[in-house]
């Protein structure tokens, strides 16, 4: 039976993330044993805990974004809320979220990618400010030196997918796909220094 070339590629991303991500969750929880067994101390420890956790919610992050995601199934509220705080637990972007209840794993996908393409927007820091109800879902980017690719953007808000979108932008091209899939429509609101993104 032929797949469809989206299903495939989520399925490929899927495999992925989930072979990476047991080991990369043995360095952390070993890396916590040797702290609490006295045998390191210092900045090269903390910075070897910090680099396998941040590897660890990266991984997670693609595996949501770029995995498979059907209905029913759901991501809960805290395990999305600390998903979102752990990718951004270090670093120069700030995050905020509000959710009110578990997701849908498709919108959360949505939601993934949505965070991914406005974090694009922030090369120099800002903030992120995510924001999810039963009925809308928001995503918003600010900055006083906000780099919104106009190209990528009006991908978005023309809801016209490019062909020469590369590998660094995926996310763009695959939240358009994914948002019609789910037959909602992207709203898309570019300024000098904030970018809000609705759906």
């Amino acid at each position: 039976m032929p797949h469809h070339t989206d299903k495939i590629a989520a399925l490929i991303g899927s495999r992925i993330c989930h072979d990476l991500i047991s080991p990369v969750g043995a360095i952390g929880n070993g890396l916590e044993l040797l702290a609490l067994a006295g045998d390191t101390d210092g900045p090269e420890m903390q910075l070897l805990q910090d680099s396998a956790r941040g590897a660890t919610a990266k991984i997670r992050q693609f595996r949501l974004a770029f995995g498979q995601a059907a209905d029913p199934q759901t991501i809960g509220k805290a395990e999305f809320s600390t998903l979102l705080s752990d990718l951004y637990a270090q670093g120069r972007i700030a995050l905020t979220h509000a959710l009110t209840d578990d997701i849908p794993r498709t919108r959360a996908k949505a939601i993934m990618l949505a965070v991914m393409c406005a974090e694009q927007a922030l090369p120099f820091g800002g903030q992120l400010a995510v924001t999810v109800a039963p009925d809308r879902c928001e995503v918003c980017a600010e900055s006083e030196r906000l780099a919104a690719d106009p190209t990528l953007w009006n991908m978005l808000q023309l809801s016209k997918p490019s062909a020469d979108t590369g590998p660094d932008a995926i996310e763009f091209l695959i939240l358009l796909h994914h948002v019609a899939d789910m037959n909602m429509s992207l709203n898309i609101q570019v300024t000098n220094n904030k970018i809000i993104i609705t759906f």
